[in-house]
């Protein structure tokens, strides 16, 4: 028996107002999630954390300091663990919820918008999930991203070239970062800087070894 999640609160806050928080569901929610698999008896655990989860993405933002946590939670079971993480969602990070609105004609650079990611599609992500959830010896360990790397400036240069039209483009300081709304990006503050401060872009190798 295998369990696969990537359970978080972002889609219900992003949807509108909401009681739900990170850390009700993405910390106490996963780590209850994780103790009910072990006591089952469940063999396999696939948990869809995110790129650079560690000791110092922990301490800047609530979402990476509870993925971090069910890690450290799920390595202390017996249970065969996977643990995925991806870059950046494209659908998230590069469309209106993070601050690129290219209908609106408007988009959000957080910092300078010069660090570079590998933003994967979630469909892609997915699709490795179901293939690691039934792999006979499957990695403990898969990081990875889209085929290209891109600074958040260069999403934006290329959004004005694919529309023809030119942004209003809007920098956000890193030291905004943690205070939360900011214009119509309502992931700041539960996320790290992501497009300014390191992270950790990999390769989408991993997922074109296993069939994609």
């Amino acid at each position: 028996m295998s369990v696969v999640t990537t359970a978080n609160a972002l889609g219900r806050i992003l949807a509108g107002p909401t009681d739900l928080t990170i850390a009700a569901v993405d910390g106490e929610g996963n780590q209850n999630l994780i103790r009910a698999a072990a006591q089952a008896g469940v063999h396999r655990f696939v948990y869809v954390s995110a790129a650079g989860t560690g000791d110092d993405m922990a301490r800047l933002a609530p979402f990476t300091a509870a993925k971090w946590a069910a890690e450290k939670a799920l390595r202390a079971t017996s249970m065969q663990v996977v643990i995925v993480r991806p870059d950046m969602f494209q659908e998230v990070w590069l469309a209106p919820p993070s601050g690129i609105d290219p209908a609106a004609g408007k988009a959000l650079i957080y910092g300078r918008g010069e660090l570079a990611h590998r933003c994967v599609a979630i469909d892609d992500v997915a699709a490795l999930c179901a293939q690691v959830a039934v792999a006979p010896d499957p990695p403990a360990l898969v990081q990875f991203g889209g085929p290209e790397e891109l600074s958040r400036e260069q999403v934006v240069a290329a959004f004005e070239s694919a529309t023809g039209r030119t942004l209003k483009v809007r920098h956000v300081p890193d030291a905004a970062m943690s205070v939360g709304h900011v214009g119509s990006a309502p992931l700041l503050g539960t996320l790290p800087s992501g497009f300014s401060e390191p992270g950790s872009p990999a390769p989408a190798s991993p997922v074109r070894r296993r069939g994609r």
